[in-house]
């Protein structure tokens, strides 16, 4: 979290931390007196906090009841998906065109880390595996020299990051990384082709796992939680 933060920044900051992370569960209710006393704050940063969550399509305001932590739909995560394929497949494509040695060294040196999360025995977090993951992809990002690709990457990465942690948390992620090396290589050849189709694979493999072994943390389109 960067350093010296309004309260409000910090309140919305470990809030949304909470939600992606699950400590707080879809369809729970949270009020503005309960925000403010978790995070040690009076009722207007929560307030603040609470109403950019709303915006940011994680809470929905019930007035004289409180927030509801939403659910993700399947038809929201399809959506995501196919954003994030296509943001994802162009960047890598131009990275391959344009990557420097230097970069492909340190992609290679973010692969070679983040190859002890196959391990489950070695205590990695979701948390770590989230940094990880998103670090990988980020620098692919960099790596493409477009700053709209860059921005948009970030931004999605960081809405997928509730159901990324979900599927962490649920089911048997080993093997989840290993699309990476794949995109990696092809990258180092400069051959933007291979990397976009490493790429396409990889995300496809994702977003199957999460389909077949998570649906229980989704709810189906149009369905709404009534409190």
């Amino acid at each position: 979290m960067p350093q010296k933060q309004s309260m409000s920044d910090q309140v919305l900051y470990r809030l949304r931390e909470d939600i992606v992370n699950c400590v707080y569960k879809p369809g729970e209710i949270i009020t503005e007196t309960e925000v403010a006393q978790r995070y040690g704050s009076s009722k207007t940063p929560a307030r603040e906090a609470l109403s950019t969550l709303c915006l940011e399509e994680y809470l929905q305001k019930f007035p004289r009841k409180g927030y509801l932590i939403k659910s993700i739909s399947l038809s929201d995560l399809q959506s995501l998906f196919q954003f994030r394929c296509i943001l994802e497949c162009a960047s890598a494509s131009l990275a391959a065109q344009h990557a420097s040695e230097a970069e492909i060294r340190l992609l290679q040196s973010i692969c070679s880390q983040i190859e002890r999360f196959e391990d489950r025995t070695a205590g990695i977090t979701a948390g770590q595996h989230d940094a990880g993951n998103a670090s990988f992809h980020m620098q692919i990002a960099r790596m493409s020299r477009n700053p709209y690709l860059i921005s948009a990457t970030a931004n999605i990465l960081n809405q997928m990051r509730r159901a990324l942690t979900m599927d962490l948390m649920a089911t048997d992620t080993s093997g989840a990384f290993k699309g990476h090396p794949h995109i990696v290589q092809a990258i180092h050849e400069h051959n933007p082709a291979a990397a976009e189709e490493a790429m396409r694979l990889h995300i496809g493999t994702t977003q199957d796992r999460i389909y077949l072994q998570n649906s229980q943390f989704f709810r189906s389109a149009g369905e709404f939680t009534s409190v």
